[in-house]
């Protein structure tokens, strides 16, 4: 009994180093590439339990996830030769196992690859560009063409980069003074020339309202010289109309305007002939 127990239970972990060397299993975070003495034999890049020739066959897993690049600062000449220190990060994926460990055949070699792609393509892009235009609404477009230009070429590394981003991007030290002292005299002159187009829209507004001015007193002063002369037109009409009703009392009435204005003067001492008209009203007013 002894001898039997002992060689099924030899026999069940012989079955089960058997099966334990032949199944392997595959989760959503992974590839697998099966060899057979040194060469490639199959590619699993689905999630699932597979098989394979025990001691003759081996698997090799790579990483199905996104993966993290980052690359330390280093320098780029832009178009307008103004030079920037940037940093890149970027995310890769592992999209053709097999083309990918033909390659580089692990990471650690394919973050080196990446280490003279990635600041090269980065350099070749924005030397055609200008500083201004960095730092503007072209930026996006600038990332777009990096992340295509990147792609274009890594794909013989069996990668894709889903994403490329500059975390940080500054002037050298020894440059940014000198370019901020520009900019400084650039936004003074901009704001010199904004003051003085200011100075030119108000003189030409208060020469207009000085022009309106003139124009509208002008026009009042013609319109009341109307009206005037409409008025002494209505009171000579008024004036000739009532002479003509009582010519006598019209210049009875005169007289005494005259009087009025003669008399009342303390200071003055007239000389008459009694015969004159002047006292007409004097000598016959009962009778008128």
């Amino acid at each position: 009994m002894s001898i039997r127990l002992t060689a099924y239970l030899i026999s069940a972990l012989l079955a089960l180093i058997v099966i334990f060397n032949t199944l392997f299993l595959i989760d959503e975070t992974e590839q697998a590439l099966v060899f057979q003495f040194g060469e490639m034999r199959q590619v699993y890049q689905e999630p699932g339990l597979y098989a394979k020739i025990p001691l003759i066959q081996e698997v090799r897993f790579v990483e199905k996830r996104l993966i993290d690049y980052e690359k330390p600062a280093f320098n780029i000449t832009l178009l307008d030769q103004k030079r920037i220190v940037v940093d890149v990060y970027a995310l890769y994926r592992i999209k053709d196992p097999l083309k990918f460990y033909k390659a580089v055949g692990d990471e650690n070699t394919a973050r080196l690859r990446l280490d003279e792609i990635i600041p090269g393509t980065l350099k070749a892009v924005f030397g055609g560009f200008n500083l201004s235009q960095i730092i503007s609404e072209t930026r996006r477009m600038t990332m777009e063409k990096l992340l295509h230009e990147v792609n274009n070429s890594v794909v013989e590394l069996g990668i894709e980069v889903v994403d490329a981003r500059i975390r940080r991007s500054d002037l050298p030290p020894k440059n940014s003074e000198a370019i901020f002292e520009r900019m400084r005299a650039e936004r003074q002159r901009a704001a010199k020339e904004i003051r003085a187009q200011g100075e030119e829209l108000a003189r030409e507004i208060r020469s207009n309202a000085e022009k309106e001015r003139v124009i509208l007193l002008a026009e009042a002063e013609k319109q009341a010289q109307l009206i005037r002369g409409e008025a002494e037109g209505k009171a000579m009409k008024i004036m000739s109309q009532a002479i003509q009703k009582d010519p006598k009392f019209y210049s009875f009435y005169r007289s005494l305007e005259a009087y009025k204005k003669v008399l009342t003067s303390k200071d003055t001492t007239f000389v008459l002939s009694p015969k004159s008209e002047f006292l007409n009203y004097f000598q016959n007013g009962s009778r008128r």
